[in-house]
């Protein structure tokens, strides 16, 4: 490179660098589904947690631990995490909200949180901060990927050491018409995600009718779905 800054780890990743999109740690909180609600009768449970100096970005990534299968989206108002769970109404949920680095700034909620005196700070060329050593960054571990409707999953063994997470509100996956007349016309595929007590982490493919889940029997044949396992 002709300038800046790059940490390389004896594999050859990248640790830090000016030139990359670094996303760090945010919010991390515990919280539960007692509470949720399941309007529809489906079986489908939904909360909204609110979360104390927090506005969403468009690509700030949400990452749950969690037993139960889970999405989990942002929410404007409330601001907070939404959550929604498809056989638990009382799970225990772990959360963990990552923003783009080059996001946070003064007027941000949460506001850039400055070094005090001591650290390390990266800017860019153009004067944007790519790095900042008080913050904790986003470490990926594995990625989960499959074609849905086929739930896909990967065991991490008893002690990974570190607690996974992962990330559930990568996309919208797919959208397309409905032909049942009775119905709205439009459905929805979220990921949901989980990790059992021995660390097996899940991803598979939930439908969404606007506010109401859909038939559980849809399915969307070979439409390929990802997630981040995060460690924690």
């Amino acid at each position: 490179m002709a300038y800046g800054v790059e940490v390389i780890n004896t594999s050859g990743s990248y640790q830090i660098s000016d030139s990359l999109t670094n996303y760090v740690e945010i919010k991390s909180f515990t919280t539960n589904l007692t509470g949720s609600t399941d309007t529809d009768g489906d079986g489908a449970y939904e909360k909204v947690v609110s979360v104390a100096d927090y506005f969403r970005e468009i690509d700030d990534i949400i990452a749950i631990n969690c037993t139960a299968a889970i999405c989990a989206f942002a929410n404007t108002s409330p601001a907070g995490v939404r959550l929604i769970s498809f056989n638990s109404s009382t799970a225990t949920v772990k959360v963990k909200i990552f923003r783009r680095m080059d996001r946070l700034t003064s007027s941000s909620s949460p506001a850039l949180s400055v070094n005090s005196g001591y650290g390390l700070e990266i800017f860019d060329a153009s004067g944007v901060r790519r790095y900042a050593s008080n913050y904790k960054p986003l470490r990926i571990a594995a990625t989960l990927s499959g074609n849905a409707p086929t739930e896909t999953s990967l065991d991490l063994g008893s002690s990974p050491g570190y607690t996974p997470y992962i990330s559930s509100n990568t996309a919208c996956v797919e959208t397309y018409a409905n032909t049942d007349a009775e119905d709205d016309p439009d459905y929805f595929g979220f990921q949901a995600v989980s990790v059992s007590s021995s660390n097996v982490c899940s991803l598979s493919l939930q439908n969404i009718e606007s506010s109401v889940w859909s038939d559980p029997n849809r399915s969307y044949p070979n439409t390929p779905i990802t997630a981040l396992i995060i460690k924690g």
